[in-house]
């Protein structure tokens, strides 16, 4: 064990210790008239309840009265999970100490450093490791704490991760990794950590979405130059053979498609329908990306294998001012 993990349990010890000072006379007032064993509508017991309220005091005098310390409430929850989630370290190293189960998880498949991970409490996520949380421990669809932290954008629980060693590359049921989630969501910081430990640029998931696909989707312009400049491959194909291009054009991201032209990308690609970027941002009436399409060359007249042109689908849908 390294110091540093040393010390975080020790942590937990005096916490334990100071909060004993719950002498069994100071415990018997403080739980006079209550009952350990209750649970409310949500299942949540006396120790949860606690735990929500961060009392230490009330958690130690109910886990010496005998109340069950791995107790789930109606979603699998059990006190860990609540301590994680609000990021209540105190809670969480008392718990551990006690004997909780680090490992436990909810009816999704959670583990509490699922929880802290998605929450961004890097403290408690260290708490965790330290007392043998498993990293790469996957939840019921698949999904690691490492992508639902670079999904949120938590970069200091991502680099705590990373280098508890955590898979960069994981990716659940529908393909999705890291990266993916990170990339979708704009979050340049946690994308680069990401990269540097070597996430895979190109990965695609069920549908063949890279990274780049999704920053095309959603608009992530900082992302998606920094995809770029680590070899993203500007003409992946996914579903329907779309091009990062053809989803930034769908989408109505302009920027976004500026960014992908200068890496290089093709103005004029086809889809597996035969349509071009400019068919998709006419069908959708974004004028500003057909602007940039045809100002970087884009066929005006290209024909799809129904031989409508962009023309047709803009006023098909209506469109005046793209037609």
């Amino acid at each position: 064990m390294n110091p540093r993990n040393f010390w975080l349990l020790l942590c937990g010890v005096l916490v334990l210790a100071s909060a004993t000072a719950c002498t069994s006379e100071l415990c018997a007032a403080r739980l006079a008239d209550v009952d350990v064993q209750y649970t409310d509508e949500d299942g949540n017991s006396r120790l949860h309840i606690a735990v929500w309220n961060d009392d230490l005091l009330t958690i130690q005098c109910i886990l010496a009265a005998g109340a069950s310390i791995d107790a789930q409430n109606s979603q699998g929850w059990t006190p860990l999970h609540a301590a994680a989630v609000d990021g209540y370290t105190n809670a969480v190293q008392a718990l551990l100490f006690a004997g909780a189960d680090v490992g436990v998880r909810d009816d999704t498949g959670w583990t509490p450093l699922h929880i802290a991970a998605w929450q961004g409490h890097a403290e408690v996520a260290e708490v965790l490791l330290a007392a043998g949380a498993q990293v790469n421990m996957a939840d019921a669809y698949g999904t690691t704490p490492l992508y639902m932290t670079a999904l949120e954008g938590n970069t200091a629980v991502a680099d705590l991760l990373l280098a508890a060693g955590a898979q960069v590359n994981a990716q659940n049921e529908d393909g999705w990794a890291p990266l993916h989630g990170a990339a979708g969501e704009g979050h340049t910081e946690v994308a680069n950590s990401l990269l540097a430990a070597g996430a895979d640029v190109n990965l695609g998931n069920v549908h063949g979405m890279t990274p780049l696909h999704e920053t095309a989707m959603h608009g992530a312009v900082k992302v998606t130059a920094v995809l770029l400049g680590a070899g993203a491959d500007v003409e992946a194909r996914a579903v329907n053979d779309w091009t990062p291009m053809h989803m930034t054009a769908w989408y109505g991201h302009a920027e976004v498609a500026e960014v992908l032209l200068a890496a290089g990308a093709q103005v004029n690609a086809q889809d597996i329908n035969g349509e071009t970027p400019l068919h998709t941002a006419a069908r959708e009436g974004h004028t500003e990306v057909a602007e940039v399409l045809l100002a970087a060359g884009a066929q005006v007249n290209p024909q799809a294998r129904d031989s409508w042109i962009p023309l047709h689908t803009a006023a098909w849908q209506g469109h005046i001012e793209v037609a």
